[in-house]
């Protein structure tokens, strides 16, 4: 005979939409440091089919640890909110992402009819409870299964490693106008104005199909001079993103706006050009004998022909 359940629990109300497992160990892991490699990765893993006989979706047979979806419906999945507004990561943020998870062997692909097929690798690792015995895994988070204990060594490795280069990188002293012995510690940007430069790369590919694509190099340049816009200039980010939008909707102003230090130096004159103002000065129509000197405002040229 069972014993019976403690009255602790009485009261408890069941959860809906079921559960999935995941060992502690993975805030150790280096994934934890990437925002949206790891929201994709957990998205993809809590979705994933849990029911060890799979599941028939839509003609489809998905196994355990699948999960199909398009790249459209996960940039609705991963919206986020950000100063009161809801944001969406671009497609191409979304597809880097994957290729890295791809890369990793956190997860395999493939295309499909109603998108693509997601496999989680390790998946029985990850769910299976006899593994979960006295807090160890014998499958890793890392994407070779090699175990936990040697991923968190080497996300170590790569913590110092990186603060290493931070301590080379803040020997360089960037001193300002008010205090040139006191030097400023280096900023990085943030993932807003890393989108914002994502942006104006997806806006002049649709403008340019057969573009250079941007290298990841441009693109940390390019998200640098929009921390410097939001920095420096107090621009505010959705201002930032108005002008790019403005700027490659513009015939011309997408031709010299091509890149995020181009439109920092264009800012105020695509401002007043967004309100509907002139910013040249009005050339005076110069004479027929090409002299410089200006018509008369009721001098109409055609009018003498006959005199001469």
């Amino acid at each position: 005979m069972s014993e019976p359940m403690s009255p602790q629990f009485d009261n408890i109300t069941p959860i809906e939409g079921g559960a999935f497992q995941t060992a502690r160990k993975i805030f150790y892991n280096e994934l934890w440091y990437h925002v949206v490699e790891f929201r994709l990765f957990f998205l993809i893993y809590g979705k994933a089919v849990y029911k060890g006989t799979g599941l028939d979706y839509h003609g489809i047979n998905l196994k355990r640890g699948q999960w199909v979806r398009s790249y459209r419906k996960l940039q609705d999945d991963l919206e986020y909110v950000e100063n009161r507004a809801v944001k969406s990561y671009s497609l191409s943020r979304i597809k880097r992402a994957v290729d890295r998870l791809v890369k990793e062997n956190r997860l395999k692909i493939e295309e499909c009819e109603l998108g693509t097929l997601f496999t989680v690798v390790n998946y029985e690792s990850y769910q299976g409870l006899t593994n979960y015995k006295n807090n160890q895994v014998k499958q890793g988070w890392n994407g070779d299964g090699t175990g936990i204990e040697q991923e968190e060594k080497r996300s170590n490795k790569e913590k110092e490693r990186s603060n290493k280069e931070k301590e080379r990188s803040n020997k360089i002293l960037f001193r300002s106008d008010s205090d040139e012995s006191k030097p400023s510690r280096k900023i990085s940007f943030t993932e807003d104005d890393l989108r914002l430069a994502q942006l104006l790369s997806d806006l002049m590919t649709t403008n340019n199909p057969s573009r250079k694509p941007t290298n990841d190099s441009q693109l940390k340049s390019w998200s640098n001079e929009a921390r410097l816009m939001r920095e420096q200039d107090k621009r505010s980010p959705e201002a930032i993103e108005a002008h790019i939008r403005f700027a490659q909707n513009d015939l011309f102003e997408r031709t010299i706006n091509l890149s995020t230090k181009s439109l920092r130096k264009n800012f105020d004159r695509l401002t007043l050009k967004m309100k509907g103002k002139n910013t040249r000065k009005p050339k005076n129509k110069s004479n027929a004998c090409g002299d410089g000197v200006p018509y008369p405002v009721d001098f109409d040229p055609s009018s003498d022909i006959d005199k001469f």
